[in-house]
């Protein structure tokens, strides 16, 4: 995997439908949604990712200073994500993990590779 630039801004796109994470209409708001856009050069796209310690990340919308956070603290599939202020707790910490070119979309006798969030890809889909 490539060497992460905390200095470096960075776009997120899905494999699966090649958008970019964005918040939404650039809001700058605790709570606000994170959904898949088409890239478009806004800084609600751009993210900054930095080390935070145990090779764990905090991503932070380059607009709003804030970070990724996964809503409630929840663990089952279908957790929104949003940005909040940075508190360093667990639902707002990130591994980056490689993944193979050669990924497929999940089918039903496909079902051993499970999407980290719907597998919508129209512009505008919560992710």
């Amino acid at each position: 995997m490539a060497e992460i630039n905390s200095n470096q801004h960075y776009l997120i796109k899905s494999v699966h439908s090649n958008k970019c994470l964005e918040v939404v209409k650039g809001e700058i708001a605790n709570g606000s949604n994170i959904h898949q856009w088409e890239e478009n050069n806004t800084i609600a796209q751009q993210f900054i990712i930095e080390e935070v310690g145990n090779s764990t990340y905090k991503i932070v919308n380059l607009h709003s200073g804030k970070a990724l956070d996964i809503a409630e603290w929840q663990q089952e599939n279908g957790g929104n994500l949003q940005q909040w202020d940075f508190h360093g707790g667990n639902n707002q910490l990130f591994r980056l993990v490689p993944v193979s070119s050669e990924l497929q979309p999940p089918t039903p006798d496909n079902n051993d590779i499970k999407p980290l969030f719907s597998s919508a890809t129209g512009s505008g889909c919560i992710t």
